[in-house]
């Protein structure tokens, strides 16, 4: 029995290969027929949307790229759009430091460190736990209701320590 792979991007569920049926030859599966089935299982696992994405430095950049992404399609101005960025990535670095993780012991959480139970709800309903997009679309949604942009978060900050 042969089975291939795809590989996939992370985040993406792979869909399970179909059971092989049992005949008489197969009953008499070897060893390293069994690994090679239990480390088909791990990989389909790692895959799987079901899995977190771990903190690491390159998912931290990947994190800051999709802000970068994200207010770039903000902002017409590109100028305008780095400078928000600057300040988003300080506030997230203050609050953070980019741990899509993170919880704080007053029971803040994520990228933004939140704690309103509407922003729960919302998060929880988007995976919020697994993966930094959802955070960081909705800490830059906060901040620009609340402080009109990253910037009046950040300034807010630098005043009285907490946005």
């Amino acid at each position: 029995m042969s089975v291939s792979l795809i590989s996939a991007a992370p985040n993406v569920a792979q869909a399970a290969p179909a059971p092989a049926r049992v005949t008489a030859a197969s009953a008499k599966a070897t060893p390293a027929a069994l690994k090679v089935s239990k480390s088909l299982k791990k990989r389909v696992k790692a895959n799987s949307s079901r899995s977190s994405v771990p903190v690491t430095a390159k998912n931290k950049q990947a994190a800051k790229a999709y802000a970068k992404m994200l207010l770039s399609r903000k902002y017409s101005s590109q100028k305008k759009a780095a400078k928000q960025y600057t300040c988003i990535a300080k506030v997230f670095s203050y609050e953070s430091g980019w741990k899509w993780t993170a919880r704080s012991g007053t029971g803040y959480f994520g990228i933004p460190q939140t704690k309103n139970n509407m922003a729960k709800y919302e998060l929880k309903r988007q995976n919020w736990r697994k993966h930094y997009e959802p955070q960081i679309r909705f800490g830059f949604a906060y901040m620009t209701k609340k402080y009109d942009n990253p910037c009046g978060a950040w300034k807010h900050i630098q005043s009285v320590g907490w946005y």
